[in-house]
């Protein structure tokens, strides 16, 4: 060799490029002989992959050598990496047992294991498990009698005047048999009556069953007799609306006189955390809907990690549009009552119509409200966006989130945007993450665990999948 000369090329990507410029090389029988150099395969950069991802592997006296190459617009260099390390793991579980099933085989690094099981998954936090979300209710009572707690168009009650009329509608409904478990439905128009009937239904000790009148009769029917519920509070308005039942009907609005006369003061609790909260039926797309029974103990655990982590005051209005025969609509329902806030129903008419919940949302000087990322979409295109000038916090969940919409409210508005995740039968949330601008990727990710509440990503065996592949989630933990 006579020198040896590297250059460095600077392209989209450092690249190494190594000259060897030969003499005294001599032939024999048509093979080319370097004197005194040993030449063995070595991997090299290019400027351009040949391929999205090829992997190169050499055989050598001493073992064998694998290399990665890869297309740096569709990998990241921690992403090879890891790849790296799990092809390596898989060789050394096939050597270690030929005769293994591949599909089986595991990818994890003992330290990824304790990351993905564990370290991720330390969510533990201390909670009055022997407590009800009316005793925090009767306990915000206490602290802010004369304060608003509801508001409904030109209607409001105080926080002694809502406690009391729920107390005396659980008096009534306890003289009607209704005890822990004991499921009763719901069916009213959105009013007062409506938050006075479910407070009434769990400080009698029974579950709710939110029906809406305005579904089909067929649904309605079915959920009556799924649950057997033998009482039903509803209203004048949507009596008409549902099917023939055996259930006792409750007309709230007609037997209130009967009502009123009742005693006003805080029942004994006869609820423990074991005891329903509430029953929220599935949309049915996949099948029949299914009653998610969702206990005391799950349904404070959530409450209390949302106030915990995203703080509701005395000062905050808590926006509530979500209709009630979903779960998300349950914390806007309950956090405001348990944290001081107020609680402000918007009109039936206004829930849907995004130029006249923006209206609506100035008018009652809301400070907090929950979304679907499609409505969310909807408002951005509005001028009277400026109206949201008094929200703090945004809440969005039960579809994708896209960055781009994100980006567009947080330059017009400075607030606070919380993407939430969680299926019925998880008691409302499991994941929150709090949006950041210097967030990279398409989508707003789901987040991180709640509270007391544990997820994995699991493959098709039920094993951990590494970062970055695929899979089902699995949730667990008091939710």
């Amino acid at each position: 060799v006579d020198h040896l000369n590297i250059s460095r090329e600077l392209n989209r990507n450092p690249v190494f490029q190594v000259w060897l410029v030969l003499q005294n090389a001599s032939t024999e029988e048509g093979e080319l002989k370097f004197n005194d150099i040993e030449v063995s395969p070595a991997f090299s950069s290019h400027p351009v992959a040949r391929f999205d991802l090829s992997i190169a592997v050499f055989e050598r006296e001493e073992g064998i050598t694998v290399g990665f190459e890869y297309s740096t617009d569709l990998f990241e260099e921690e992403t090879i990496k890891r790849f790296a390390v799990h092809f390596e793991e898989l060789v050394k579980a096939s050597l270690k047992d030929p005769a293994y099933p591949v599909q089986t085989l595991p990818l994890l690094t003992a330290p990824e294991k304790e990351q993905l099981l564990i370290e991720w998954n330390d969510t533990k936090a201390d909670y009055p498990e022997n407590k009800t979300i009316v005793q925090l209710f009767e306990e915000q009572v206490e602290k802010t009698p004369d304060n608003i707690a509801v508001v409904y168009e030109d209607q409001n009650l105080s926080y002694k005047e809502l406690n009391e009329r729920a107390n005396q509608l659980a008096h009534y409904l306890r003289s009607l048999g209704v005890g822990a478990d004991t499921l009763v439905a719901i069916a009213v128009e959105r009013s007062l009556e409506m938050i006075i009937g479910l407070l009434g239904i769990l400080k009698a000790g029974g579950a709710y069953v939110p029906l809406d009148p305005e579904h089909p009769q067929e649904r309605l029917q079915f959920m009556l007799e799924d649950t057997a519920a033998p009482l039903i509070l509803t209203d004048t308005k949507a009596v008409d609306k549902l099917p023939v039942t055996f259930a006792r009907l409750i007309c709230l609005d007609e037997e209130w006189e009967t009502i009123k006369d009742l005693p006003s003061f805080n029942l004994p609790s006869i609820t423990l955390p074991h005891h329903l909260a509430y029953v929220i039926y599935t949309s049915g797309s996949t099948g029949k809907p299914k009653g998610v029974l969702i206990s005391q103990r799950s349904f404070l655990n959530h409450m209390l990690w949302m106030k915990a982590k995203h703080v509701f005051s005395d000062s905050d209005k808590v926006l509530q549009r979500t209709t009630y025969t979903f779960d998300a609509s349950v914390w806007e329902l309950f956090m405001p009552v348990i944290s001081g806030s107020q609680l402000v129903l918007c009109p039936a008419e206004m829930v849907k119509d995004p130029e006249s919940l923006l209206t609506y949302i100035k008018k009652s000087r809301a400070s907090i409200l929950q979304l679907v990322p499609s409505i969310f979409k909807a408002m951005l295109n509005n001028a009277k966006l400026k109206n949201l000038q008094r929200v703090t916090k945004v809440f969005l969940g039960g579809e994708p989130l896209l960055k781009e919409q994100v980006q567009i409210f947080a330059s017009n508005l400075n607030h606070k945007i919380i993407n939430l995740y969680g299926p019925t039968e998880a008691s409302i949330d499991v994941t929150s993450y709090s949006y950041n601008p210097e967030d990279s990727g398409v989508s707003v990710p789901i987040g991180r665990p709640i509270s007391n509440t544990q997820m994995y990503i699991l493959d098709q065996n039920q094993s951990p999948v590494p970062i970055g592949v695929s899979g089902e989630i699995y949730i667990g933990g008091v939710g």
